[in-house]
């Protein structure tokens, strides 16, 4: 057996990063690989793990996972909002544009969480996370909630009529860092939700089944009041308090009863809710507010905070320092607080002891030696402080020292608690760029031209091998600018960006004469070509003359605002002088032509023949088809690809591409029309396989790619021919797929480009294996590890051993589950390693070998389980020292257990048993309230007695 392994996000590659896409392995590949594995010595261990690397990235295979290129890998188009974190150290982060997104290594890798949903649904608003299962997380979007219990790797709609507006903004409500879902802390199947649901009343609802049934909650305090923030901890499980338009609302009893704190008026717009659990301080929280735009933090204290009526409202002082309306509230685990100011990227701080009564100004740094493609490091050392839109910071489990943040560019990290920064690896796989359709160099088979939403373009000189771009717009134009095409001429070094300048409005082209190291702006005063609020939107150069080339000015707008007259002119212009001049082209429509705008570029299509220098291709959407024969100033009609057969009109075309190596040859894909190619310039159309509907279409000499609809696809896929269109073959499954495609391009080797969120790199060229794994996870359940695994599929499979490391190079096998053989349908596979306090690691690597009936046999990935913290688990802690008797597990079999007091006298003693278990009898000690540290071996964990 070929294990076919298509694998939830986890182990990846720094320089590649995995979507639920495939990279196919053939057998001799792997065999290589596991000699060489084999011959290799244990103290070789850095070229071995390199080996494992190869081997697990090998593994993934097309039918759900490909091999994906983030060209511009680290989010720069999107915003990244905020983070959920699990007890285990799980991170998962959301975008406002890009979807869900998971780590499972403190943010160094990311895999993408929105395969399996229909459309993406990309526009996150929150997530929550189950503590002590990581597995279980709840997403929300403007219109639905979903749950996922397999980490990410498929999602339930739990609410699917979210919002009561046709704004965005206006549904659920969106206040970055924060989430409107909140996992009760004393029971995790009940679920609250803040948001507005359609024709019903009310901002606050409850489940209590795991988001299955949904009851209204809070009576009627949340009937117009728009409920934006939850929060709840375990030290006060029963205390819920909920941030609203209208003030901060409390419950005491479990959410039966809320209350208003404070009175009507006295804090208004309540964001960020945080609360001290332990210390002199334990109870207090603190709020972030609007109040009419006068902003700040407020503490919120009690003299029982079981009574809601005992509650008061005080500001925290900030020394005269206006913070607006603070983002980024935190407490840490050593008492301290922070908050920002994103628009002034100001950091407030609250020491240990404080208990947020005072914050000041904190001075923070950039100390970083990644720089993502979008910037630079003067840029960034004239910042020199974390990236714009710090809307929460959280501290990283087990490790009080490091902070993470959210951001508008990128998200950060600091090691040393918040005074220094810096990005998460290039390649990281998070990606939150819009591109554009990409373009393959005429002269250089390794480079590819990348337009991108934002943050301009990119270029990727070495055929996607290293999962990087070389070279970027922004490092020289560093205005906000979005860019919809990179022009090629008759050779590398003279290229031509088209878009729109985001930040005043207008077209923008800049010009390189080195290959796109520098760019220099083409000046738009008195050229002839008339303002565009929205820019060009299409663009071709002549391969043979870099300083002939065509512009689309786009006929809409994208842009929310007061449209000023005259600037919007759909229509194509013409420069033959590199853009000192233009004229606008004859023959074409100059009313009613749809050329796009910013945030939909692709409703027209201007090509150019890849033989004849002065034939071009122009079509939009519906209106007729065009050629030119002069280099683009004269146009005749042609056949539309898509005409109706009565004669009324065409369907939309969606696509339209010219060959870059055959000319006359053209592909167009339809809606509602599939896929057509023209042999002889667009003067008569064949249509290929049966496609219902195509979206897009790309062709490289005799290899053609297709992002449509065959019968029976529930959405489209992506699927590729390798013989000009006879025959095609789905590269994606019909579960997990592509959503906001934007373009494809095929390049001289086969690979297809698809322009997305980023750019995925699809290799089509890899025989396809017959097992599939689509799920392993590994989860702590009290002392023991729980495996989870599911086949889709699978052919003369065995079985599958269950192996485990302490170090993560020598594993050994503690189980075996037999498989199915052979089999069409889903499987779930389980197995569980009973006794983890036996294993003295602090980190427990667990793998697969999956064999064959003929013994073949194949390796997951590896998973990773965080063991049982140094010392061991203590419960209860905190304790009732007067009659309580505190329980240890988890630490070392057979070693002595002391319990010292803070000035180091040793007040009681134990021994634990074989299995690390220990009886502290803390009422015999008549130990007085306070911290004692007990250590158990070489290993210690803090106790506190009340």
């Amino acid at each position: 057996m070929h294990a076919f392994l298509n694998l939830l996000p986890g182990n990846q590659s720094v320089k590649w990063a995995f979507s639920r896409l495939s990279l196919r392995l053939a057998r001799p590949t792997l065999v290589l690989l596991t000699r060489l594995w084999d011959s290799l010595p244990q103290n070789l261990s850095p070229l071995r793990a390199g080996l494992a690397l190869a081997a697990s990235t090998l593994l993934l295979s097309f039918a759900a996972h490909a091999q994906t290129l983030k060209a511009m890998p680290l989010d720069c188009g999107g915003w990244f909002s905020g983070f959920a974190q699990a007890d285990n150290g799980r991170l998962y982060g959301y975008g406002d544009v890009f979807g869900a997104w998971r780590s499972d290594n403190g943010g160094t890798s990311w895999s993408y969480l929105n395969w399996s949903i229909p459309g993406g649904d990309v526009g996150g608003l929150g997530m929550a996370v189950q503590k002590n299962n990581a597995d279980v997380v709840y997403y929300s979007t403007g219109d639905k909630l979903y749950k996922s219990t397999n980490g990410g790797g498929s999602w339930t709609v739990l609410l699917s009529d979210l919002g009561d507006s046709n704004d965005i903004y206006q549904r659920t409500p969106r206040f970055r860092g924060t989430s409107p879902i909140l996992i009760r802390s004393n029971d995790s199947s009940e679920i609250w939700f803040a948001g507005p649901r359609k024709n019903m009343t009310g901002w606050l609802w409850k489940s209590s089944n795991g988001g299955t049934d949904w009851v209204k909650a809070g009576g009627n305090n949340f009937d117009s009041n728009r409920a934006r923030t939850l929060h709840n901890v375990a030290a006060f499980a029963n205390q819920i308090w909920v941030g609203s338009d209208n003030g901060l609302y409390v419950s005491t009893d479990g959410g039966n009863n809320f209350s208003l704190v404070g009175g009507s008026g006295r804090l208004s717009e309540v964001g960020m809710i945080a609360r001290f659990t332990t210390g002199s301080f334990a109870g207090v929280g603190l709020v972030t507010r609007s109040n009419g735009g006068g902003g700040g933090i407020s503490r919120i204290t009690a003299t029982d905070y079981n009574d809601a009526t005992t509650y008061s409202v005080a500001d925290a002082a900030t020394n005269s320092i206006y913070f607006g309306y603070p983002t980024g509230l935190q407490i840490f685990s050593d008492g301290s607080s922070s908050a920002w100011n994103t628009s002034a990227d100001r950091h407030g701080f609250s020491p240990a002891g404080n208990g947020g009564q005072l914050f000041t100004v904190r001075s923070t740094t950039l100390n970083t030696s990644v720089v993502p493609i979008w910037t630079t490091a003067v840029e960034m050392a004239a910042k020199n402080h974390p990236d714009f839109g710090t809307d929460q910071v959280i501290e990283a489990v087990g490790n009080p020292n490091k902070w993470m943040i959210t951001g508008g560019g990128a998200p950060m990290y600091s090691l040393d608690k918040g005074l220094s920064w810096q990005y998460f690896p290039n390649g990281s796989g998070l990606a939150a760029v819009k591109t554009y359709y990409a373009s393959v160099s005429r002269y250089d088979a390794n480079r590819i031209y990348i337009p991108g939403s934002d943050i301009g373009s990119v270029i990727v000189t070495d055929g996607g091998s290293s999962g990087q771009a070389a070279l970027s717009s922004h490092r020289t134009y560093n205005g906000l600018h979005s860019a919809f095409r990179v022009l090629e001429g008759p050779d590398t070094q003279n290229l031509v960006l088209a878009g729109v300048d985001q930040g005043t409005n207008s077209t923008l082209l800049l010009r390189s004469t080195n290959g796109g190291s520098n760019w220099d702006v083409v000046p738009q005063s008195g050229n002839g070509l008339p303002p565009s609020r929205d820019g060009v939107t299409k663009a071709v150069m002549s391969f043979n003359n870099a300083n002939d080339f065509l512009v689309v000015l786009a006929s809409g707008t994208g842009k929310e605002g007061t449209i000023t007259p005259g600037t919007i002119n759909p229509g194509v212009w013409r420069t033959t002088n590199g853009g000192v001049s233009f004229q606008q082209v004859e023959d074409l429509p100059t009313t009613g032509l749809n050329t796009g705008h910013r945030y939909d570029p692709q409703s027209c299509f201007i090509e150019r023949d890849a033989v004849q220098p002065d034939v071009r291709y122009f079509i939009a959407r519906d209106a007729p088809f065009y050629r030119s024969t002069d280099g683009g100033t004269r146009w005749a009609p042609r056949t539309h690809p898509f005409a109706k057969q009565d004669g009324n009109g065409a369907w939309w075309a969606w696509d339209l591409h010219a060959d870059p190596v055959r000319g006359e040859n053209l592909w167009a894909a339809g809606d509602f029309a599939g896929v057509k190619v023209s042999r002889d310039g667009g003067q008569s159309w064949t249509p290929t396989t049966q496609f219902m509907n195509a979206h897009f279409v790309s062709s490289y000499d005799g290899k053609i790619a297709v992002f449509g609809s065959m019968a029976g696809d529930a959405q489209p896929r992506l699927y590729y021919s390798d013989d000009d269109g006879v025959s095609f073959r789905a590269l994606t499954s019909p579960s997990y797929n592509f959503h906001g495609v934007q373009g494809l391009a095929v390049d001289r080797t086969g690979k297809v480009w698809v322009s997305w969120n980023s750019v995925t790199v699809v290799n089509p060229n890899i025989t396809p294996l017959p097992v599939t794994l689509t799920a392993f996870t590994v989860e702590r359940q009290g002392h023991s590890a729980r495996l989870r695994w599911t086949t889709a599929s699978e052919q003369n499979s065995a079985f599958f051993a269950v192996e485990r490391s302490l170090d993560g190079r020598t594993f050994d096998r503690i189980g075996r589950v037999a498989a199915q053989g052979n089999n069409t349908r889903a499987v779930r596979y389980e197995f569980t390693d009973p006794e983890l306090s036996d294993a003295p690691a602090r980190l427990l690597y667990y793998r697969l070998r999956q064999e064959d009936l003929d013994g073949t046999a194949t390796y997951s990935p590896v998973r990773t389980l965080a063991n049982q913290p140094a010392g061991g688990t203590l419960f209860p802690n905190p304790a009732e020292g007067s009659a309580q008797e505190v329980q240890l597990t988890g630490a070392a079999p057979l070693v002595p257990v002391t319990v010292v007091d803070a000035v180091g006298r040793v007040r009681l003693t134990a021994r634990t048993d074989a299995r690390g278990r220990a009886a502290l009898p803390l009422g015999s000690s008549h130990l007085p309230a306070g911290f004692y540290v007990v250590r158990a071996g070489e290993r210690a964990v803090k106790l506190q007695v009340e």
